[in-house]
């Protein structure tokens, strides 16, 4: 089985729903509720974002994400 990556943390309930989501998706698609796939949660900083947006410095929050997705790989 392959490991799943999603970046995480911008909005925690979000992340909570997904994760749940997923799980329950793939124990439908694999018929076994008694099995889990492999996740892996690059969580960021959410108001470190959101300050870097209000300072308009776009470049810095595409190296802070594009970070997090180079931390799944």
């Amino acid at each position: 089985m392959q490991k799943l990556g999603i970046i995480g943390g911008i909005g925690p309930e979000a992340t909570m729903n997904y994760y749940s989501a997923i799980i329950k998706q793939y124990q439908e698609r694999i018929g076994n509720d008694k099995e889990l796939p492999r996740i892996t949660i690059e969580s960021i900083n959410m108001y470190h974002m959101f300050r870097l947006l209000d300072a308009q410095q776009y470049d810095k929050v595409a190296d802070y994400v594009g970070a997090a997705a180079n931390n799944l790989l």
